[in-house]
């Protein structure tokens, strides 16, 4: 199947880690010929919802337009990716666009699965289940302060990243009480 586009570079996915590669190859090319292939009009920056768990910020803080993120010299192409066919160095997309490239960055971000654990779904945010990776559930439901005092897990990495904001969560927990503090 013959593409009805064609791009040097083809990105999937708009996200932080989609935006970042654009940017970079865009600055470092003379002349970039990079689509970044995505639908959404909203950019959400995701590494700052750890915070808003932790109430540090407003899920809105990390809402952006998507059309403000996309790099000088990027054909952004609001559509989503079906399909990948690279052995002809095509991808297919929803609306039936074929786009050819000569280089492939694949950086879709992930799909949230609740039903992938039994007894998850239609729990999360109730009963003392929260999620960082939900923007519709970002809200302080299931919180800190509803958890039982002593009974609080919070994963770490042996390096930092996206668990920052659980770190700054567990530095504004008073063990004692099991509250909040607003000072930390």
């Amino acid at each position: 199947m013959p593409a009805n586009l064609h791009h040097r570079i083809v990105i999937v996915g708009g996200g932080t880690a989609g935006l970042t590669v654009a940017a970079r190859l865009a600055r470092q090319l003379g002349r970039p010929d990079i689509a970044l292939i995505e639908p959404s009009d909203r950019h959400y920056y995701q590494p700052l919802w750890t915070l808003v768990g932790a109430g540090v910020f407003p899920k809105e803080a990390s809402e952006r337009n998507q059309a403000d993120f996309i790099p000088t010299g990027v054909t952004w192409l609001r559509d989503a990716v079906a399909e990948l066919r690279p052995d002809e160095n095509l991808v297919v997309t929803r609306e039936g666009r074929t786009v050819g490239y000569d280089f492939l960055v694949v950086a879709p971000g992930i799909q949230v699965d609740w039903d992938a654990i039994e007894g998850l779904k239609g729990n999360v945010g109730s009963h003392g289940i929260c999620s960082n990776y939900d923007h519709a559930g970002q809200v302080r439901r299931g919180a800190p302060e509803d958890h039982v005092p002593g009974r609080r897990p919070f994963p770490q990495l042996g390096r930092p990243g996206r668990v920052s904001g659980g770190l700054r969560l567990g530095d504004r927990l008073d063990l004692r009480g099991g509250a909040v503090r607003p000072d930390a």
